[in-house]
């Protein structure tokens, strides 16, 4: 399946290699957002929130991805 993936802020870097801050990402059926991270390199650390099809993902990085998913990738910040 693919997936289209959009990483925000400095999560950007990740997907620079495949072309940009946006990128369509093939992943076994089934796969999470978990094995998503994954595939793309991403500590979890850095990530503050994920949306998929534009609503948040509560349960983290256990969500099954279907084909076609837009994924929303949202870096923690810092700061004061």
């Amino acid at each position: 399946m693919t997936v289209t993936v959009r990483a925000h802020g400095e999560l950007g870097r990740y997907l620079k290699p495949l072309g940009g801050d946006t990128a369509s990402v093939a992943l076994p059926a089934g796969a999470t957002v978990g094995a998503l991270l994954d595939r793309l390199g991403i500590n979890r650390d850095e990530v503050w929130l994920v949306a998929v099809n534009g609503d948040v993902v509560d349960d983290g990085e256990d969500r099954r991805l279907a084909d076609g998913d837009r994924v929303d990738l949202f870096a923690a910040v810092a700061g004061g």
